[in-house]
């Protein structure tokens, strides 16, 4: 899942990421979601591209991600917050793991 914040300009745009930066939740208008097995993405003129923090190469770029690639360990107990999309509202969902 790729999520792309959307706006009406590049000040609009800059104002979003700077709201990544502090933390500040985004509402659903302000994203774009898009759910592939894998991309390509190339611009003009050629970008930098960063991961973490640090310039791993130049577009054009291909992106995936393994099947089943994260597995977690969590305590007994653990509580899983699952956020659903129903509608045009997010609900919280607890579930409980068996353990």
């Amino acid at each position: 899942m790729i999520r792309i914040p959307k706006g009406p300009s590049k000040w609009a745009l800059a104002k979003k990421w700077a709201r990544i930066a502090l933390g500040v939740p985004f509402g659903p208008s302000d994203l774009e979601v898009i759910r592939v097995p894998e991309l390509t993405i190339d611009t003009v003129p050629q970008q930098y591209v960063a991961v973490d923090g640090e310039v791993i190469a130049q577009t054009p770029i291909r992106v995936s991600v393994a099947r089943e690639a994260l597995h977690l360990m969590t305590p007994e107990g653990f509580a899983e917050m699952k956020i659903e999309r129903q509608g045009k509202s997010n609900e919280l969902q607890e579930r409980r793991l068996p353990g």
